[in-house]
């Protein structure tokens, strides 16, 4: 859904007015969700907008300024491109946890540690940073791929840490997936996502110094005139040097996440990233298969 307001919407920012809202609902043929990301930022989103806000449908916002508070956020700090709020799992606000619950919220309480991270069910960018973007069709972690094009101003220069900024009054809930089987195929999917991911990476920047139009232009140009551009890239993925340095980073992250904190909650938390490292490396034999396979589509 795409708000609306009247081209005085800049005033409404400031509080001066009560904005008008008005929704629609658009129908997309094709399926995933970065074809839908393409579809809203280039074809149904107001051109007038400043700021796009992207959520999924399943989430909770915490407090009434949540929005506000992100838009907020890139007014008043520049040099960020995206806003992303606190995320919060279901779970935390239980009153009896089982041991299933506590373990997914340590390994959330790991992945947050280190700098902001940007999750799709919620965040907003600047429209004209995220009009210059366009996203492969097929692609299952949109929101690694945004991260990286927003970072490195696609992919024309070193990762700028201050393009993304979290802000700490802004929080959302979602519903945790906590049963084994369902976690173990959610890990499964970011898994292979985040390998596409590493393998388009590696392309983009070796076309980088010879390229003649921007990568968003290019991904655009790709898209329409060679449909099977990313599944023929994707194809021999696995044989490159990145596949094996992926598979050694992701297995090896929660103990590096770990490593970051003081020593007495590096002690606590040491047992819960060395079961998550364990964890990763099946689910990363399963994701292997699939890799080889081809098959990215669950």
């Amino acid at each position: 859904m795409q708000p609306r307001t009247k081209p005085s919407r800049r005033a409404v920012l400031s509080g001066a007015s009560t904005p008008s809202i008005c929704a629609r609902t658009e129908v997309i043929a094709e399926s995933g969700k970065s074809n839908a990301w393409n579809m809203y930022v280039h074809r149904f989103s107001d051109t007038l907008a400043d700021f796009f806000i992207f959520m999924d449908a399943d989430i909770t916002l915490v407090g009434a300024s949540s929005l506000r508070l992100l838009v907020d956020a890139l007014i008043h700090n520049p040099d960020a491109k995206v806003s992303v709020d606190v995320i919060l799992k279901d779970i935390a606000f239980k009153q009896h946890q089982s041991l299933t619950d506590r373990l997914s919220l340590a390994a959330t309480e790991l992945n947050q540690a280190g700098p902001a991270k940007l999750a799709g069910s919620l965040y907003c960018g600047r429209a004209s940073v995220l009009r210059e973007i366009w996203m492969p069709r097929g692609l299952l972690v949109e929101d690694g791929f945004l991260k990286a094009m927003v970072a490195t101003q696609s992919f024309t220069s070193c990762e700028n840490p201050h393009a993304l900024i979290q802000v700490q009054g802004a929080a959302h809930t979602f519903e945790a997936v906590t049963s084994p089987r369902s976690v173990f195929k959610h890990e499964v999917r970011l898994l292979v996502g985040t390998w596409m991911n590493i393998v388009l990476f590696a392309h983009l920047r070796n076309i980088g110094s010879g390229r003649i139009k921007p990568v968003g232009a290019l991904i655009c140009e790709w898209n329409d005139k060679k449909p099977d551009w990313f599944p023929s890239l994707l194809a021999n993925g696995h044989n490159h040097r990145e596949f094996w340095l992926f598979t050694y980073n992701v297995i090896t992250l929660p103990i590096r996440q770990a490593l970051r904190l003081k020593l007495p909650q590096f002690l606590l938390k040491l047992p819960v990233a060395l079961f998550r490292s364990a964890f990763t490396t099946a689910a990363l034999v399963s994701a292997s298969g699939l890799i080889r396979n081809r098959i990215y589509h669950w």
